[in-house]
């Protein structure tokens, strides 16, 4: 079960079907929420995001995952760094970090407590579920983050 003060959190930047996302994007195991307002978000194919997890989980650094169905991990960072991750990006080894970063404006899809409809597939899970902090959630450091993905990326994945 979700902690209320996630739910909380996560309804401030929630949207409706009224609000340009239409009704069939939205069900009871998903939600949308609009990014940048109170993170941004750091998307990476699903193996180097799952071995990024595992480093920064190992350190204490890791905020909240979410897995899609499309194969790509969406990492929540912490919000206003978009300007600062070309720059991370450029310091990490050459072709280490495929990352791409996604701030205002954009959407994003996030589990809920509900299970999906019976035959429903998720559209997306937790990998880390969020945990709170004060009144916030706790979010990856951008700096971080692009730090364990270069890690991560010499790293032998199951498909290699």
């Amino acid at each position: 079960m979700e902690d209320e003060r996630v739910s909380a959190w996560f309804a401030r930047v929630a949207t409706t079907p009224g609000l340009g996302i239409p009704g069939r994007l939205h069900a009871p195991a998903v939600r949308v929420v609009r990014v940048g307002l109170l993170f941004d978000v750091a998307v990476i194919d699903r193996a180097t995001g799952h071995q990024a997890c595992s480093l920064l989980r190992a350190a204490g650094d890791l905020g909240p995952v979410v897995e899609s169905h499309l194969g790509r991990c969406s990492f929540l960072v912490e919000p206003g760094h978009g300007a600062g991750w070309n720059e991370l990006v450029a310091q990490a080894e050459p072709g280490a970090v495929a990352a791409r970063f996604v701030s205002t404006g954009a959407y994003l899809w996030i589990p809920t407590a509900c299970p999906p409809r019976p035959g429903e597939q998720p559209a997306a899970w937790w990998v880390q579920a969020p945990r709170t902090v004060g009144a916030g959630v706790a979010l990856t450091d951008p700096a971080r983050l692009c730090a364990a993905l270069g890690l991560a990326a010499h790293f032998p994945t199951a498909a290699g």
